[in-house]
């Protein structure tokens, strides 16, 4: 048995890996591979890369958090569920 309340955990787990998809996609991600020696050199690029790869680091930890976050009310909604078999089975024995 389901809960409304597990439900709707349920529904923004999905929405939370669906985000996180949707990071891991990000172009952010890759653009590393098109910024090479090739198409920029200096300081300025040193530092660009740099930046890059910290911004790039933050994405994918946000990611992995909006993930650890989808878990976590997956988790939250088997526990409603088993709240709510309880509770109808403790009001189906009076």
């Amino acid at each position: 048995m389901t809960s409304p309340h597990a439900d709707q955990l349920r529904a923004r787990a999905l929405a939370l890996r669906n985000q996180a998809r949707n990071l891991d996609d990000a172009k952010l991600l890759s653009l590393h591979l098109r910024a090479g020696i090739d198409v920029w050199i200096g300081p300025t690029a040193t530092v660009f890369l740099h930046d890059l790869s910290t911004a790039a680091h933050h994405v994918r930890t946000a990611a992995q958090d909006l993930r650890e976050a989808a878990r976590s009310l997956e988790q939250q909604a088997m526990a409603a569920d088993s709240a709510a078999l309880v509770g109808s089975r403790a009001g189906g024995a009076f």
